[in-house]
């Protein structure tokens, strides 16, 4: 029980993501590989090609926007993020 706790809050660690890419990126993979999961950590990696070469500043700021709204809802890196965020922009940008 104490273990579920102490991944829930590491995974809340990040109240906002900020609207610059570098910092994006790293608050990002903090957030998304808190859990120290290879499958979680090759899709960030994935998701982190895909941000530095094929968005657009239009698409980055819809992004941001929508990864806040997701922790707004208290959403974890592990499904939410990674099913609904990071492989939808991996396949949409791709």
């Amino acid at each position: 029980m104490l273990i579920l706790y102490i991944q829930a809050v590491e995974c809340q660690s990040v109240a906002q993501f900020t609207p610059d890419k570098v910092t994006f990126l790293k608050e990002f993979e903090t957030f998304f590989n808190a859990t120290k999961n290879k499958e979680m950590e090759d899709v960030y990696d994935d998701f982190k090609k895909v941000v530095k070469s094929s968005t657009s500043d239009q698409e980055f700021v819809q992004m941001v926007g929508t990864a806040n709204a997701m922790l707004n809802q208290k959403m974890t890196a592990n499904p939410m993020f990674k099913h609904t965020h990071s492989q939808q922009t991996i396949n949409f940008v791709s």
